[in-house]
């Protein structure tokens, strides 16, 4: 951080001689190049917030109109993208320490900091205020990004216990079964499932950073059909906690789909072989159609030969005709 990108500082105290040591320290903590504000009262302060950027802070709890954390909690609410450094003396230490664990970037002990740390309190307040955004941002682009993925992903602990689903995945099972933090991994998987003790030992085991070849298995789900999928795990390690991802996808269309092309590449092989009998078939009945053209010129004077003769002949066209559709 530099100090360009601190260009507000926002002091809200009601007394006239703490608020000029004030700005005195920040002059000599070389923060004098930054905008100062002044407010002596609550009312005035969230006035200021109305406009411009979001300032950095300085909040004295107690106000003509405002007292305690109450004070924090309205300038919070009117300022969430501001950080606040707390101004407090002796006894309210342990007030201002717990409105730190509510979000307040840190406090200060009225006469008992010098500009050092004040200039040191200002800058890192102002950093950690930018660093938590950018968290927040990117947390929420995670989350975005692990909710559109259209496959199944759970990450679990290393008791097998889910910590995370997206919603894909609690789509996957039904409700009954849904995998929501705290439950058993092992137990959204069937005893008859295929490789289930393959997943069984991955999980079990220790490691870090490994990745094992995808397999399939199957789930159970609402239906007289089991759910094929295929499984992609991983462990990893993250804030001193071994971690596993485990990622499913449904198999259900692919499978339909192969049996859809399986039929298809059947019926093509059938229609090729059809097509190759129909052609020697067609050529069989050209030779039976040319004998009996033959005999027809040998039995001329005989009627009732002649009339069989046609018949036969009639017939073979017609077997010849059909065989043509085939072709």
């Amino acid at each position: 951080m530099t100090d360009s990108l601190l260009n507000r500082i926002l002091l809200v105290e009601d007394n006239p001689g703490d608020a000029l040591l004030l700005r005195v320290m920040l002059r000599e903590a070389r923060l004098d190049t930054v905008t100062l504000e002044t407010a002596a009262s609550l009312t005035e302060a969230v006035d200021l917030l109305k406009s411009g950027e979001p300032p950095l802070i300085l909040l004295d709890l107690s106000l003509p109109d405002s007292w305690g954390p109450q004070t924090y909690l309205a300038i919070r609410d009117a300022a969430p993208d501001s950080p606040i450094v707390i101004l407090t003396g002796l006894a309210d230490e342990a007030v201002s320490l717990e409105l730190v664990r509510e979000g307040a970037q840190d406090y200060l002990v009225k006469g008992h900091f010098d500009q050092g740390m004040l200039a040191r309190v200002v800058r890192y307040a102002w950093e950690r205020q930018r660093i938590e955004k950018e968290l927040v941002r990117r947390q929420v682009w995670w989350e975005a990004v692990i909710q559109a993925i259209p496959d199944a992903v759970l990450i679990t602990d290393r008791q097998q216990k889910v910590v995370f689903a997206n919603s894909a995945a609690r789509d996957l099972w039904p409700k009954d079964l849904s995998p929501e933090p705290g439950r058993d991994i092992l137990s959204l998987f069937p005893d008859e499932a295929p490789d289930r003790n393959r997943l069984v030992e991955f999980l079990r085991s220790p490691g870090v950073s490994q990745t094992a070849v995808p397999f399939q298995t199957f789930i159970s789900r609402a239906g007289p059909e089991p759910v094929p999928c295929e499984v992609h795990h991983s462990s990893f390690f993250v804030g001193g906690e071994d971690l596993d991802v485990v990622v499913l996808r449904d198999l259900s269309e692919r499978r339909r789909l192969e049996q859809q092309l399986a039929q298809t590449q059947k019926l093509e092989a059938i229609g090729h072989l059809s097509a190759g009998v129909a052609h020697d078939f067609n050529n069989l009945l050209g030779v039976v159609v040319g004998n009996l053209d033959l005999i027809k010129r040998q039995v001329e004077g005989q009627p009732d030969l002649v009339k069989r003769i046609d018949v036969a002949t009639a017939a073979a066209h017609r077997g010849a005709e059909l065989t043509k559709q085939l072709l």
